[in-house]
């Protein structure tokens, strides 16, 4: 498939939505719903914004826009 030979490449967002719609979100997908530690793309500065003001130990995955895999981001 197209998106199997860009694997080991970086990709750009519309290559890592395809990889994530096709290889991943049934995977974190519960009655339909993502969970609510999953925030699909968002930026850094977006992440650290949400986890601003929550206790030590909350955290957050997104995806990454520039290659195939998530980021995870704590506090």
């Amino acid at each position: 498939s197209p998106i199997a030979s860009a694997l080991p490449l970086c990709g750009t967002k519309e290559l890592v939505l395809t990889w994530f719609v096709e290889t991943q979100a049934s995977l974190i997908l519960h009655d339909g719903r993502f969970p609510t530690w999953f925030h699909g793309f968002i930026s850094r500065q977006e992440a650290e914004d949400q986890l601003r003001d929550k206790t030590l130990g909350n955290f957050l995955i997104r995806l990454s826009e520039k290659a195939f895999g998530y980021i995870l981001s704590y506090k």
